[in-house]
């Protein structure tokens, strides 16, 4: 996990991202989990709940990768929809971020977050009292 720069498509201003490597997983509890070699999981399904009830800002700039492939590259609000299986899904500018993820899972991938809603609480830890 670290800092990282990333360039938002919208204002093409840099800002400065979260970064996860690691295993992604989908366990019992209907949560993706992101595991990092010789680290502790990080919960990239309680980072998404922070921002989509966040009460002043919902807006998200998220990038998956794949090795060198993108899989999902947006800047936007984060918002639920129901896809095509008449589920409740993320999305961002009309991208079913769920339907990437859960095609992705059991892959090694890099994780590109940023949101400033997540600047203001531990999120993706079960410690919520950390700042």
């Amino acid at each position: 996990m670290g800092r990282y720069t990333i360039e938002s498509k919208s204002k093409r201003e840099s800002k400065r991202g979260q970064m996860y490597l690691g295993k992604l997983v989908y366990d019992d509890n209907g949560n993706y989990l992101i595991y990092p070699k010789g680290r502790k999981a990080f919960n990239l399904s309680e980072a998404l709940r922070v921002v989509y009830y966040h009460q002043m800002n919902n807006h998200i700039h998220i990038k998956i990768l794949d090795r060198c492939k993108i899989l999902f590259d947006e800047d936007g609000v984060l918002y639920k929809k129901r896809d095509k299986h008449q589920l409740y899904s993320y999305f961002i500018n009309d991208n079913n971020l769920e339907n990437v993820l859960f095609f992705s899972t059991e892959k090694e991938l890099e994780v590109v977050l940023f949101a400033e809603a997540l600047e203001e609480i531990a999120y993706g830890t079960n410690d919520r009292n950390k700042k």
